[in-house]
């Protein structure tokens, strides 16, 4: 905001990524702000941290790619290795 790329963080994301959100069938998406996105807080549903095994074998998918040299994980596979961190690798 101080670079003056973005406006208000009111502005809905449809802005951003109107193209992905037109696909969408949950209309709800389409009124989802930066804001909401900044503070976690945008109403998706997300699976309790109790609902998760941690330790079961991981899943990878090719539709997500957040590595450098193309390891691909779930979110829930993100969280294993941050909590497996946490814990200093103990159980």
């Amino acid at each position: 905001m101080k670079q003056g790329l973005l406006q208000d963080v009111n502005t809905p994301i449809v802005e951003f990524f109107g193209d992905v959100l037109s696909n969408q069938s949950d209309i709800r998406k389409q009124h989802i702000t930066l804001y909401h996105l900044l503070t976690m807080s945008a109403g998706l549903d997300w699976p309790e941290f109790g609902e998760w095994n941690y330790f079961a074998p991981m899943e990878y998918s090719k539709n997500i790619n957040l590595g450098a040299n193309g390891l691909s994980m779930t979110i829930q596979d993100m969280l294993k290795f941050g909590y497996l961190y946490l814990k200093e690798g103990t159980i």
